[in-house]
């Protein structure tokens, strides 16, 4: 019974999209943060561990058992680490990203864009700017009535205010994808 029920764990393990062998190995990283890693790291960039410290806002003794392996950087010290030391956190915990679950395939086919996608991509291009001349028609019309009530106009001015940054929002995306494309493609 035991046996089948840790069967059933590991295969529910297995379903998930980042399986518990890459969870692991990135908690074996960040435990095990490689005190040489964070030496040389900091001697690399020039620094003592007064000065990491200090930037860090943390004691120096914090800094020394990090680096003997005595106790661990938190998440929030890793990312600090990393912006300080200009590496990015796979290569301070000593992980290669493929082995953390982090190997992202760059050479996309993108002939593989399903229709489905397309129609999305329509209907949500569509959808703000549809709201924004819709908000100010009533809106242009809400004026000629006399009898408009304040909370009808208020809502008019609403939708069209949302819709409007909607839009904006909606329209640097668009130019932002497509200038990743045509730097992807240079």
């Amino acid at each position: 019974m035991v046996a089948q029920l840790q069967k059933q764990d590991y295969t529910q393990w297995q379903s998930l999209s980042i399986s518990y062998c890459q969870i692991t190995k990135l908690l074996v990283g960040i435990i095990n943060a490689r005190a040489d890693i964070l030496r040389d790291a900091r001697i690399q960039a020039g620094l003592s561990q007064q000065q990491v410290a200090e930037k860090l806002n943390i004691s120096r003794q914090s800094i020394s058992k990090w680096e003997n392996n005595l106790s661990y950087p938190d998440v929030e010290r890793i990312g600090q680490l990393c912006e300080l030391y200009s590496l990015s956190a796979a290569e301070l915990l000593g992980i290669a990203p493929d082995e953390a679950g982090l190997n992202f395939d760059d050479n996309r086919n993108t002939d593989d864009i399903q229709p489905r996608n397309i129609v999305l991509l329509i209907i949500s291009v569509i959808i703000p700017f549809l709201g924004f001349i819709l908000a100010l028609k009533y809106l242009a019309s809400a004026f000629r009535w006399e009898r408009t009530s304040k909370v009808n106009l208020l809502i008019y001015w609403s939708v069209l205010v949302i819709n409007l940054f909607l839009s904006i929002i909606l329209i640097a995306d668009i130019l932002t994808i497509l200038t990743s494309i045509r730097t992807h493609i240079q």
